[in-house]
């Protein structure tokens, strides 16, 4: 009787336990990092392209222009929002590629807030979540991390042998960011433009792609204190100094334009359940500001 208990109390002790194996500071650190190796990237590639944005691309009769192909200017627009998709078109980024970077920036954040959030690459994602999210209403925050931890680490384990999600993942990104390119007239036609793209700068992006699954690591199985998120702002809403920070402060702001554009900078923040006096209530903070691009720079 006695070595069946101490069976028992040695399995419920993983949910039991709620030592986080990474800080928070090591967490804002992680994120702050991938936000520079995104800027760097980003600055580099619309240096490149936008040096042959006055030259006409090549085209074959099979060719469509991104602006002109209703899918592929779906794929970005939901990231990139309707005002930097019109941008993305009318700048002239031979004279001026500020405006290809922040959509290049905008794109990899949100693709690396995906990527870190996500259970599975299957599509399995969203149902897993909502079972999380029923889990965590329910229990104890020691017992829905745990469960968490546990639950993405197994499911991390059995997707090893999917040699299908990396590369799906790279070619995914990818195909987004030629979209852009090929949407702001850079001389690259839609027939081999991600071939183009990865050939040039496949292994900086696969890094990013990389250390974003990293994070997601982190953030499912080595944190069960709290629920950590990565924080991206949509384009078109109102500016909001206590949860996004300007990334080109010294732009005077005008009323009507103080709106976000995008955001260029991921931010983090830590949600719990916590007891007081009795009650659980959920207490959530902003460990890192979004830091978001506003339409008066345009």
């Amino acid at each position: 009787l006695l070595d069946d208990r101490t069976r028992e109390l040695k399995g419920a002790q993983p949910f039991l336990a709620q030592t986080d194996s990474v800080s928070g500071a090591e967490t804002i650190c992680l994120v702050q990092v991938l936000n520079a190796d995104i800027f760097q990237l980003a600055a580099f590639m619309s240096d490149s392209f936008s040096a042959a944005t006055n030259e006409t691309p090549v085209e074959t009769p099979a060719d469509t222009p991104a602006d002109e192909d209703p899918k592929a200017a779906h794929r970005i627009k939901g990231h990139l929002g309707d005002q930097l998709m019109e941008s993305l078109t009318s700048w002239p980024h031979t004279d001026d590629p500020t405006v290809l970077q922040m959509a290049l920036q905008c794109y990899f954040v949100h693709m690396s807030r995906h990527i870190t959030s996500d259970w599975t690459f299957d599509g399995s994602s969203p149902v897993l979540a909502k079972l999380y999210e029923q889990v965590r209403n329910s229990e104890d925050q020691a017992v829905a991390g745990r469960w968490r931890a546990l639950s993405r680490s197994h499911l991390r384990l059995l997707s090893a042998g999917d040699k299908d999600a990396l590369p799906h993942i790279r070619k995914f990104v990818c195909g987004g960011l030629a979209d852009i390119l090929i949407r702001a007239k850079c001389q690259l036609s839609p027939l081999g433009a991600v071939e183009a793209l990865t050939s040039t700068f496949g292994d900086r992006i696969y890094a990013i792609i990389d250390a974003a699954l990293n994070i997601n690591r982190i953030l499912g199985e080595e944190i069960t204190s709290g629920d950590f998120e990565i924080v991206a702002c949509q384009g078109g809403v109102a500016f909001d100094p206590t949860s996004m920070e300007d990334v080109a402060p010294d732009v005077p702001l005008h009323d009507e334009r103080n709106i976000v554009l995008c955001t260029t900078e991921m931010g983090l923040r830590r949600e719990s359940w916590e007891v007081k006096d009795g009650q659980r209530v959920q207490e959530i903070t902003l460990l890192l500001k979004p830091k978001v691009a506003l339409e008066s720079v345009l």
